[in-house]
């Protein structure tokens, strides 16, 4: 027997040939072939709660039928009429909520990636928007995103974290950021997963304005925040952070190693070595007086970026500068020097005295030359700070980066134009600074450990040198042993990696490359001997056994801290 549809609900009959919406009045043609096609598509287009109603009371009124139907049986009355093809509510509702979790989710992130107001739920456009793709989720308000979802989500999260950090070691940074009134706190861990991958994840943002930001407070906030994610104090291999002292003290009173930040050291190295050289301070300040002044004026500015544009040269605009970053020094200097002709041409046509003027006239050919030169100096840095800053940058790259700063100030030549002696005074400050601040890395047993065990870095002579790789290797011998359960056999810290001449333990005879070949690291676990070789960690980092990855991320060198 046919069904009636629920369409006929919403829409009435006028004739043999139209049908009039009741909600709007709108009226459509019968078809012929699909009489209801139409109107339904109608009614989730423009009613779609109207429809979903009336759905939900013709699933209450035919389950009424059958509960009258099943507790009042007559053998004479005809079987009830299905007004509609019968649903299984618990699994559409099941489905239904498990859409609307997800849904829930991928809001909450979109809110706090893009820094949103939670009152954007309740726009009629965003409603319309997401109406457009999905007409039957329930979209919560803004008291509900911000209560139940926010707080279903936060432990969401925190079992997955403690679940990912369970029983590891880890590596923290931390940082404190201050404006005003407000004061918070991050923490990020660092930790190594089974297929030796790094994994950094926020654990805290801690608002922190209404304390003292000593060192004690601090790491009672650190020790407080990762007891809830089950971390514990000795499952931190060191931690990374600033130069401040508070910082510092922090590390001292969580009893954990702690590495200033390298990105962070060269910042300091860079913006003290131009404060330490008056004549370089004198001629980068003009620089930025450039870029300071045009940025204040868009009209200024976008008359210089058409002339640029004129001209057919580069139409990228002045860069601004950031104090707590000295690479925008670097790009503040690059983009008025890629700029000069379009100063002079814009200094030509204006006639009135501006700060746009005032500023450029200060600037000579001597200066810009100077400019040039200073880019120059810099652009190491820079190479440095971005690789030191990249995703799988970890502390064991800082003695390499340390020594080929060293080399390119010791080997760099005054040029012949522009202040040489500014030059050489600024190039003195850097060397300076760099001999100065690069003293807290060495001799730093995780950072030592982690060179070492870095294929790239192994006992290379580029890095340390011989007698200091040789102290290191014993070291690490020493710590090994005391830390893997039960040792069998030899322990090489050279097997796996790349054959030279200082690949040779110091303390053992030679080894045939056939021999280092076949050289293992063999110790007891559960009572079981089993060897894995460091060139799994090298070359096939999947097949390394669950156990033995497991082994080594409850190890220091391997878990210990990242570059920033």
């Amino acid at each position: 027997m046919n069904q009636r549809s629920c369409v006929w609900d919403h829409f009435e009959q006028l004739g043999k040939k139209k049908n009039k919406c009741r909600h709007c009045s709108r009226t459509y043609d019968v078809c012929a072939n699909n009489p209801t096609t139409n109107l339904l598509r109608h009614l989730k287009n423009h009613h779609p709660r109207e429809l979903q109603a009336g759905r939900k009371k013709a699933v209450e009124d035919e389950k009424k039928l059958l509960d009258t139907s099943t507790t009042q049986p007559e053998a004479s009355s005809p079987q009830p009429k299905r007004m509609k093809q019968t649903e299984i509510p618990y699994f559409s509702d099941g489905f239904k909520r498990q859409q609307n979790d997800k849904f829930n989710k991928l809001l909450l992130n979109f809110v706090a990636e893009g820094n949103l107001s939670a009152s954007i739920v309740e726009l009629q456009s965003f409603e319309e928007l997401i109406r457009f793709n999905a007409r039957d989720v329930e979209i919560p308000s803004r008291k509900q995103l911000l209560g139940t979802i926010l707080d279903k989500q936060y432990y969401r999260g925190k079992e997955r974290l403690s679940h990912l950090f369970a029983q590891k070691m880890i590596g923290i940074t931390s940082d404190t950021y201050t404006k005003d009134e407000h004061s918070l706190m991050s923490i990020t861990a660092t930790t190594v997963r089974t297929d030796f991958c790094l994994t950094n994840e926020i654990t805290a943002l801690i608002p922190c304005a209404d304390q003292k930001h000593t060192g004690a407070n601090l790491a009672e906030m650190v020790t407080d925040r990762l007891s809830k994610l089950d971390i514990k104090n000795n499952q931190i291999v060191c931690l990374t952070r600033d130069g401040a002292a508070n910082m510092k003290s922090m590390g001292g009173h969580l009893n954990i190693e702690s590495i200033h930040c390298f990105c962070h050291c060269l910042h300091l190295v860079v913006t003290s070595a131009i404060k330490n050289t008056p004549s370089v301070q004198t001629v980068v300040n003009k620089a930025l007086d450039v870029v300071s002044s045009f940025r204040r004026s868009n009209g200024k500015h976008k008359t210089l970026s058409n002339i640029g544009k004129e001209r057919g040269s580069d139409s990228n605009k002045l860069k601004g500068h950031c104090k707590t970053r000295w690479n925008s020094i670097l790009e503040a200097i690059r983009s008025v020097r890629q700029k000069e002709e379009d100063l002079y041409i814009f200094a030509k046509r204006t006639t009135s005295k501006t700060p746009q003027i005032d500023a450029i006239t200060k600037l000579s050919q001597i200066d810009f030359k100077q400019l040039h030169h200073l880019e120059l100096i810099l652009e190491p840095f820079l190479d440095m700070t971005n690789a030191a800053s990249s995703k799988h940058a970890h502390v064991g790259t800082i003695p390499y980066f340390c020594r080929k700063i060293h080399q390119f100030c010791e080997s760099y030549k005054l040029p012949s134009d522009g202040d040489p002696e500014s030059l050489r005074d600024f190039m003195n400050a850097l060397t300076l600074e760099c001999t100065t601040r690069f003293e807290q890395y060495e001799g730093v047993q995780t950072i030592e450990f982690a060179t070492f065990l870095d294929p790239r870095f192994h006992k290379k002579k580029q890095v340390f040198a011989k007698d200091h790789w040789a102290a290191i290797e014993v070291r690490l011998q020493t710590y090994l042993i005391t830390q893997l359960p039960g040792p069998t056999e030899i322990l090489d810290c050279d097997e796996g990696f790349v054959d030279d001449t200082m690949n040779q333990s110091p303390t053992s005879t030679p080894l045939s490359p056939t021999e280092k070949t076949n050289c293992r690291l063999s110790y007891r676990n559960k009572n079981v001997p089993y060897k894995i070789s460091y060139n799994a960690l090298r070359n096939r980092p999947s097949s390394i056994s669950q156990s033995w990855a497991t082994s080594h991320m409850k190890t220091p060198f391997c878990g210990g801290g990242c570059v920033t």
